[in-house]
């Protein structure tokens, strides 16, 4: 973005200006102040750089192989995974080279499992370990995710520091500290989510209706949003997940 303000003041005016500018990653701003003809000009320049650059990962699948996860809730994967959460962000296969410890008592806990039944208790049995050594959940970050998630990302990330009493930017410090993510960055997801869910309920991907109740501006906006999450346009990925069984999802 570049922004040019001209400004011609008489001489008897004295000119005092703070002015602020939100840049997320991968941005540039050139912004260019120029008060002339004042007695005295003082102008203030404050650049805040937010939010880390989205791309789609897209994680490789191989036939015949069997995977098992498990799903936490927002403030929930900071509780059995070492270090702040935005340390994880979209890395994949680090934990034997970061916390070597837990990948080797992971492997052992899942050893020898008979079964997906037996493997998922495993694996839920070892999470439930860590969980007993982690630190307490920052009960402002908690508060703020649940209302992301129960709103399906409508609601203004401002007015969710204000309820938790907490100023804007360290709303976004330590929400992103726990999360992994920026609160507009949940906000966004859950509102794929739910696109998502709306078009597998009425097996329309990509309509116009789908796009207005998930709380996106337009149809438009709505495919930006699934090719920036998936790599893929809504009709695509919605093929995709029709293959796949979901269980208590909603």
């Amino acid at each position: 973005l570049r922004y040019v303000n001209l400004q011609n003041w008489g001489r008897g005016v004295w000119h005092f200006a703070h002015q602020k500018a939100l840049v997320d990653r991968d941005g540039s701003l050139q912004w260019t102040i120029g008060a002339l003809g004042a007695r005295l000009a003082k102008v203030n320049q404050h650049v805040a750089l937010v939010g880390p650059t989205l791309q789609a990962l897209r994680v490789p699948v191989q036939r015949g192989v069997q995977y098992l996860g498990l799903r936490a809730t927002p403030v929930g994967a900071a509780l059995f995974l070492p270090g702040p959460a935005d340390r994880w962000r979209d890395r994949r296969g680090v934990m034997d080279s970061d916390d070597p410890d837990r990948a080797a008592a992971l492997r052992a806990a899942l050893a020898g499992c008979q079964g997906e039944g037996e493997a998922l208790s495993r694996l839920a049995e070892q999470a439930c370990h860590w969980l007993a050594d982690a630190p307490p959940i920052d009960e402002a970050v908690e508060a703020m995710a649940g209302r992301i998630v129960h709103s399906h990302g409508r609601v203004a990330v401002q007015g969710l520091a204000a309820e938790v009493n907490l100023g804007y930017r360290q709303a976004l410090r330590r929400f992103e500290a726990t999360v992994g993510m920026q609160p507009k960055e949940l906000a966004r997801l859950r509102r794929v989510r739910q696109a998502c869910l709306l078009a597998l309920a009425r097996n329309a991907p990509g309509t116009a209706d789908v796009a207005a109740s998930a709380g996106f501006a337009d149809q438009p906006h709505m495919s930006r949003e699934f090719t920036a999450f998936f790599g893929w346009p809504p009709g695509l990925t919605l093929a995709y997940l029709r293959r796949i069984e979901h269980l208590g999802v909603a």
